[in-house]
């Protein structure tokens, strides 16, 4: 029982009495008192909602936050063809057996001959289907296991 009381009443500390970064405070905002849009954080330190800043951090904490989406979504993006670059394509592969290609991105791949799925991922015209696609038959060459990556030697 009074370990409970004790636990509830250490979360309400915590929860209520935590310092909060500047950019904490400005994330919280949003959506309820203002639009980081349309503010900026001088007027929020002018109406008393954050304590005053660094002008440099002010900036930063905004730009942050504006395109916090943008940047997860990019990270994200680096990830992917993180993982593609693991991918290898075996040097025998013949890219008009692979279904789903169109025949301009099978000549393509066929001309510059891509060593991973990273790289074929950069090409013009490249989908997430086709990349899908060549994978597919990777795996099924039983150069790929089924986990995406290359068996173990």
């Amino acid at each position: 029982m009074w370990v409970a009381v004790y636990l509830l009443v250490l979360f309400i500390l915590i929860f209520f009495f935590k310092q909060k970064t500047a950019y904490e405070m400005l994330r919280s905002l949003v959506g309820s008192e203002m639009c980081i849009r349309d503010r900026r954080m001088e007027d929020l330190a002018d109406r008393g909602l954050i304590p005053a800043v660094h002008p440099l951090t002010a900036t930063e904490v905004e730009v942050g936050i504006k395109y916090e989406g943008y940047i997860s979504r990019q990270l994200g993006d680096i990830r992917q063809l993180k993982e593609l670059e693991k991918v290898k394509i075996p040097a025998a592969l013949s890219y008009g057996s692979v279904p789903g290609l169109s025949n301009e991105l099978k000549s393509r791949l066929e001309e510059i001959r891509p060593q991973t799925l990273g790289q074929a991922a950069l090409l013009e015209g490249m989908t997430p289907a086709g990349l899908q696609a060549i994978r597919l038959v990777i795996r099924e060459t039983g150069f790929l296991s089924k986990t995406g990556c290359p068996p173990a030697s």
